[in-house]
C-alpha cells in the first residue's frame, strides 16, 4: 500500500486495504518509535564514557552528521555498535537500560494499530536483536530481522522467499535512502 502517493484514499478504503494484508514489514527507529539507537548511543554520551575509540566515534559521527554527509546516521550506528555493543553483556545492559521506558518510545496509537492488523507482522530494522525483541514481544508481532544493512536488498529476498504471501503491507520512514 503506498498511502504517501494515493490522495484519493478514504479512511475506510485505506481501513480494508490494510485488513486484506497477508504480511507486514516494518521499520522501528522513527517509524514506530523514537529511535531506540539514538537513546543508546545519547545514555552513553551523558554517562561520560572516555574510551578512546568511543571518543574518536563520537566526534566524527558530530561532524559527519553536522555536514549532512549521506547516511551518516547508519555509519554511526554501525560504528557505535562494534565499540560499544562488542559483547553479549554489553548489549544485555544497554537494552535493561531503556526497555522499561518501552511504551515512551512507541509513537501513539501505533499498539492500537498493530493489534488491528491481522496479518503476521515482522520487524525490519538495523537495530540489534537486544532492542527489536522486547518491541517485537510487546507489539505481539511475528518474528524481527535485525541489524539489516540494505532493507531493500532484503525486502526483495523477503518477497522472493516467501511466495505464500501476496499482499504486503511496509511501514517505514525511509529518510536516509534506505527503504523497504
Amino acid at each position: 500500500i503506498w498511502v504517501a502517493v494515493q490522495d484519493d484514499l478514504t479512511e475506510d478504503s485505506l481501513r480494508e486495504k490494510f485488513l486484506q494484508r497477508d504480511v507486514c514489514l516494518s521499520d522501528l527507529d522513527d517509524t514506530d518509535a523514537h529511535s531506540p539507537a539514538r537513546q543508546l548511543a545519547f545514555q552513553d554520551i551523558m554517562g561520560g564514557l572516555t574510551h578512546p575509540e568511543y571518543q574518536e566515534w563520537f566526534f566524527r559521527s558530530l561532524i559527519s552528521l553536522r555536514n549532512g554527509l549521506k547516511e551518516a546516521e547508519h555509519q554511526s550506528w554501525k560504528r557505535y555498535v562494534e565499540i560499544s555493543l562488542r559483547t553479549p553483556e554489553q548489549r544485555q545492559k544497554a537494552a535493561a537500560e531503556f526497555i522499561v521506558y518501552l511504551q515512551d518510545f512507541l509513537y501513539p496509537h501505533v499498539p492500537e494499530l498493530y493489534s488491528l492488523i491481522p496479518a503476521q507482522k515482522f520487524y525490519v530494522s538495523r537495530n540489534i536483536p537486544e532492542v527489536m525483541d522486547p518491541f517485537v514481544q510487546f507489539l505481539n508481532f511475528t518474528g524481527w530481522y535485525g541489524e539489516v544493512e540494505d532493507k531493500e536488498q532484503f525486502t526483495h529476498s523477503f518477497v522472493q522467499d516467501h511466495p505464500q504471501f501476496r499482499n504486503y503491507l511496509v511501514r517505514e520512514d525511509a529518510h536516509d535512502g534506505n527503504g523497504m
